[in-house]
């Protein structure tokens, strides 16, 4: 749970839990009416613009929701990491809400939050992987998939061979300096 100045507060889950070689995870959240965090701690994962493993050590990638209510797949990415790393000092459901919907309007064109913290990426190396996609979620769902799979595409090569959290820091402080915006270059 978030508290209004952002800090952690109560537990949400019982324990900790490990992926899968894919990234997958399951977790029973207990329902809330307030901002929940979901942090995602060390591992490692294959760079996808380098295929090289990268080690995340003991570093963490995050992702807030103005609630929990209902069980609903859940992305935590460089992509969710932004706009954690965006939110107001103070943080409320409104405000995590609008977070999000502003990193998905801003990388996306579109203020839908689902796009950044349910969606999730699809691997583009795999000719059967996308037909399966398509065949359970349809066309548009996997253009979105596909789009936010670029998108971690290029944070991958603006990463160059580091992990993700660096090329995001440096998303920030350019979209930082240029008032709130997702510079041009």
């Amino acid at each position: 749970e978030l508290n209004l100045d952002g800090s952690l507060g109560e537990a949400v889950s019982r324990g900790e839990v490990t992926t899968d070689a894919d990234g997958h995870f399951l977790i029973k959240v207990f329902d809330r009416s307030t901002p929940v965090i979901l942090v995602a701690t060390g591992g490692s994962y294959i760079d996808e613009a380098t295929g090289e493993l990268i080690d995340m050590a003991s570093d963490t990638l995050r992702t807030a929701f103005p609630d929990v209510t209902a069980a609903a797949d859940v992305a935590i990415t460089p992509v969710t990491e932004l706009a954690v790393q965006s939110l107001p000092s103070t943080v409320n459901s409104g405000s995590v809400d609008m977070t999000n919907g502003n990193v998905a309007q801003m990388l996306f064109g579109d203020a839908d939050t689902s796009l950044i913290t349910r969606r999730l990426p699809v691997q583009l190396s795999s000719e059967s992987t996308i037909a399966a996609y398509k065949a359970q979620y349809g066309q548009a769902a996997y253009e979105k998939a596909r789009d936010y799979q670029l998108i971690l595409s290029a944070l991958s090569v603006d990463a160059a061979g580091d992990n993700a959290k660096v090329a995001v820091n440096r998303l920030k402080q350019a979209i930082t300096d240029n008032a709130g915006q997702l510079p041009e270059s």
